[in-house]
């Protein structure tokens, strides 16, 4: 091999691993989405870079900021509620509004928790074996279910975390 070919061998490797480590990573796509429409063919002409689990939960993530946007504002007219709920994805990149969602998820779980917070004190300070078997499977049932909202808390702030870490 000739000292040339072997120049051109490692240019062309060094061109290829500069435009590898020069692309964009798909959580930083800036979302370009007005409309329903608009938002779904964003993401089928992005599905092949962010991967099928991103693309799942990218659109989950329109499912909890029109549900935000519902409970925020009732009874918008469809084109104000568009305005709103686009508002929080178009521009933005994938992973700020990946991240808005787990936002939303956990606030809306830790405002349940908080509501029941009083309730499951009281629940804890009684003993399980003077209650009638129905008022006992009960208590057990809502401490298994405070449980759960709680892990789920839990999961939706390291879910965060590992998508800032990305």
């Amino acid at each position: 091999m000739s000292v040339r070919t072997l120049h051109l061998s490692l240019f062309a490797l060094c061109a290829v691993l500069l435009a590898g480590g020069c692309q964009r990573r798909p959580l930083d796509f800036k979302i370009q989405a007005r409309s329903d429409l608009a938002f779904s063919l964003w993401v089928s002409a992005h599905t092949g870079s962010l991967g099928a689990e991103d693309t799942r939960e990218l659109n989950e993530t329109l499912k909890q900021i029109k549900f935000a946007v519902m409970i925020a504002s009732p009874g918008l007219p469809a084109k104000e509620f568009s305005d709103q709920v686009y508002g929080q994805i178009n521009g933005f990149t994938v992973r700020q509004v990946l991240a808005r969602s787990l936002e939303i998820q956990s606030d809306r779980i830790a405002g349940e928790i908080n509501a029941l917070e009083e309730r499951d004190e009281r629940y804890r300070t009684i003993d399980p074996t003077s209650l009638s078997l129905t008022k006992r499977q009960f208590v057990e049932s809502f401490n298994g279910r405070m449980a759960d909202r709680r892990t789920e808390l839990q999961r939706l702030g390291d879910r965060k975390t590992l998508l800032l870490a990305r």
